[in-house]
């Protein structure tokens, strides 16, 4: 038996995130809205996400208590790169049809330990309270600087640091 929603035509009427977006979060969760409530043929509703390599993204399917927006939330964050997504619904024969389809990309995560290089060499151990300090200096406005443990630092660290901001003449 195949569940139908009262009209036999749904739509696809808005979905997040949008077509081509490039920088959405690793937590983002994929939204499709519908042109009617989708009553039984809920059920039905498929949601597929893939990544660049077509993997499937596991993850529960919800919807909003008037059945015409599921959400999808991946199981897991969203890992950097290219994503598909497409949702699907049998139509009244029992064929799955294709209601939609769009693809975004994550953004790959700032690292705030790092600045953008500059005239400051931050020394900083990784995992303690040093790794504060450069989210205070961006705070402060000053982003020209690097991170660098300071049991790393050696006199070629030192001249390279030197040499980006001091050139002989």
């Amino acid at each position: 038996m195949v569940l139908r929603p009262a009209s036999a035509t749904v739509e696809v009427v808005s979905h997040f995130p949008s077509d081509g977006t490039r920088k959405a979060p690793p937590t983002t969760k994929i939204m499709s809205s519908f042109s009617q409530p989708l009553e039984g043929a809920a059920e039905q509703l498929d949601i597929v996400v893939t990544d660049g390599t077509g993997v499937s993204v596991p993850g529960s399917l919800r919807f909003n208590g008037a059945l015409d927006t599921a959400t999808l939330q991946p199981t897991d964050r969203l890992k950097p790169g290219a994503y598909t997504v497409e949702v699907k619904l049998p139509d009244s024969s029992g064929t799955e049809k294709m209601l939609d389809s769009w693809r975004f990309q994550v953004k790959k995560p700032v690292n705030l330990a790092n600045g953008n290089g500059g005239s400051l060499l931050l020394l900083a151990d990784p995992g303690t309270r040093d790794s504060y300090l450069a989210e205070i200096l961006r705070a402060e406005g000053l982003n020209s600087f690097d991170t660098v443990a300071p049991e790393l630092v050696t006199a070629d660290v030192l001249r390279s640091a030197l040499g980006r901001h001091h050139r002989r003449s």
